[in-house]
C-alpha cells in the first residue's frame, strides 16, 4: 500500500482477512459440491464483511498517515480502496430481484458492476502503483552504482508529476462521465467518457515510456 501510518491497530486487518477468505473457501465448496445452494447469499454477505473491514483499517491508516500530502500513486491507490464500495452497492442490487427494476435497467445495474471492478477498483489500482515501484525498481537500476558520488534524482523525479495529476483528473473525470452515461443509456456521454479515458492513457504511457527509458548520466 506504501501508506505509512503509526499506531494503527490491526485488529480491523485480521476480520478482513478471516471474513474474506472463509468466505471464499466456503462459496467454492457450495458451488464445486453443491453447485450452488440457497447459502450463496450468506457467503456473499460474509465476504462484503471482510471487505468492509478491510476498507476501515485503510481509513484508519489513512487517518494516522504520517505524510499528509499523498502523491499521484496514492490518489489512484486510495480512489480504488475506496471505490470498492460501488460493486459492493451495485452486486447488492443486482442480485436482489425482488426490488423489482425493469430489464434494462437491470442491466446496466450488472454492466456497471463489472465496469466498476474493471475500470475503476482494479485500473485505478494499476495506474497509481505504477508510479510507487516502477520509478523505483529504475532508479535501482540506474543509480545504485552512482549513490554516495554523484547527486541522484528521486524516484518521483524520473517521471512528469505534472502528467501524472493531469493523468489523475482526467481518469476521474472518464469514470463519472461513463458511470453517468451507462445509467442514462447515453451513447453520446458514453463517447464522451471513453475518450476522456483514452486521454488518461495517453498521459499514462507517456510517463511509463518516460519512466522505462530513463538512463542515468554520470557526472564526469
Amino acid at each position: 500500500m506504501f501508506l505509512v501510518s503509526h499506531q494503527v491497530s490491526d485488529k480491523s486487518l485480521k476480520f478482513a482477512y478471516y471474513f474474506t477468505n472463509i468466505g471464499l473457501v466456503i462459496l467454492t465448496i457450495d458451488w464445486l459440491l453443491l453447485h450452488g445452494s440457497i447459502f450463496i447469499p450468506v457467503w456473499g454477505a460474509i465476504i462484503i464483511t471482510g471487505i468492509v473491514f478491510f476498507m476501515i483499517f485503510v481509513a484508519q491508516s489513512y487517518k494516522k498517515r504520517i505524510k499528509k500530502i499523498l502523491d499521484i500513486g496514492m490518489k489512484h491507490t486510495m480512489l480504488a480502496v475506496f471505490s470498492l464500495a460501488l460493486p459492493i452497492v451495485l452486486g447488492i442490487l443486482a442480485s436482489v430481484k425482488s426490488i423489482g427494476f425493469d430489464q434494462g435497467f437491470y442491466f446496466r445495474i450488472v454492466l456497471l458492476y463489472g465496469f466498476s471492478l474493471f475500470f475503476v477498483f482494479i485500473t485505478s489500482i494499476i495506474l497509481g502503483q505504477t508510479y510507487k515501484t516502477i520509478p523505483f525498481i529504475i532508479w535501482l537500476v540506474e543509480y545504485k552504482a552512482l549513490v554516495g558520488k554523484q547527486k541522484t534524482p528521486l524516484p518521483k523525479e524520473i517521471y512528469s508529476e505534472k502528467l501524472a495529476e493531469w493523468q489523475f483528473y482526467f481518469y476521474i473525470s472518464s469514470i463519472i462521465t461513463l458511470i453517468t452515461g451507462i445509467l442514462l443509456a447515453n451513447h453520446l456521454v458514453i463517447e464522451i467518457g471513453a475518450a476522456l479515458l483514452l486521454i488518461t492513457a495517453l498521459l499514462y504511457n507517456i510517463n511509463v515510456f518516460k519512466i522505462v527509458f530513463h538512463k542515468a548520466k554520470p557526472v564526469g
